[in-house]
């Protein structure tokens, strides 16, 4: 999955941002200016031929538009930003670019030329009740498209966005040593590695595929966890052991989790919990 940071439209026009901004998070897309015809399939050189022909070139223009149509895929999270440190919401690419000359043309009516007319979109499924997160001033460029590459970003912007992990409310692998099971528990606390792996599993359990969007909504995806799966009997080895990355942790549904922090806390507890399922499929 990659990210990406967008800006819905130029922050120095509040007015302006805040319509195509609502009309996108309310019907699920974002969109760029740019008054050109599809550009599907087009190289940037031709991009730019396109924007002289209708005076609307600028040195980025072209590969961003390009970027657009041809970089972001369904699957991939959008930091929707205004200026250079405000996230204003985020989401999964649900479609990819495509060229649409009426889709705002209503929001565009009578409001001048240069790259107002929004007729390229992407849908996105954008988070729900989200309210505006304010980071470090100059966090991000001032770029309309931006790949977020820098893992200090990434984490920066996932960290603000997504609450603290719950804590455990009863004791868990009560035969094992307390020292391991503080450790498999800090690693599972990681909020920044727990919330990217809810995002890359789309919030579905990986034992029972309960899939808490789809079943309980937006508002309460979260109430999904994640389940450190490196055996406990190795972090007892692993000097390295808190250095876990997205494939050392899985998304879990609470009661799949509670039922594996009552077994071993060896490599077989996955399988345990998957064939329990297995023998008794839902209905």
């Amino acid at each position: 999955m990659t990210f990406w940071v967008i800006a819905p439209y130029n922050s120095k026009n509040t007015e302006r941002f805040d319509e195509y901004w609502s009309d996108g998070y309310k019907n699920g897309y974002i969109s760029i200016g740019w008054d050109i015809d599809d550009p599907t399939g087009k190289s940037s050189a031709k991009i730019a031929a396109m924007l002289k022909k209708v005076d609307q070139y600028d040195r980025n223009a072209p590969h961003t538009i390009f970027t657009f149509y041809n970089k972001l895929k369904v699957g991939d999270t959008i930091f929707a930003r205004m200026g250079t440190s405000s996230i204003i919401g985020y989401g999964r690419v649900t479609k990819s670019a495509y060229f649409d000359s009426a889709k705002c043309a209503k929001l565009a009516a009578g409001k001048g030329k240069y790259g107002d007319l929004h007729r390229h979109f992407i849908d996105v499924a954008w988070a729900a009740n989200f309210q505006k997160v304010t980071l470090p001033s100059g966090t991000f460029f001032q770029i309309t498209i931006r790949e977020c590459k820098r893992k200090s970003i990434i984490d920066l912007c996932i960290g603000a966005i997504f609450p603290m992990a719950q804590d455990p409310t009863e004791e868990i692998y009560p035969a094992l040593e307390r020292k391991v099971v503080r450790l498999h528990y800090v690693i599972e606390r990681d909020r920044i590695l727990s919330a990217k792996r809810k995002l890359l599993d789309n919030y579905t359990c990986q034992l029972c595929s309960l899939n808490f969007m789809s079943v309980y909504g937006e508002k309460f995806r979260d109430v999904v966890e994640t389940h450190h799966i490196v055996p406990l009997s190795r972090l007892l080895r692993s000097s390295a052991s808190t250095q876990s990355g997205l494939n050392d942790v899985m998304t879990v549904c609470p009661n799949c989790h509670s039922m594996i922090h009552k077994l071993t806390g060896d490599q077989g507890d996955i399988d345990a919990i998957k064939s329990m399922h297995s023998k008794s499929p839902r209905v």
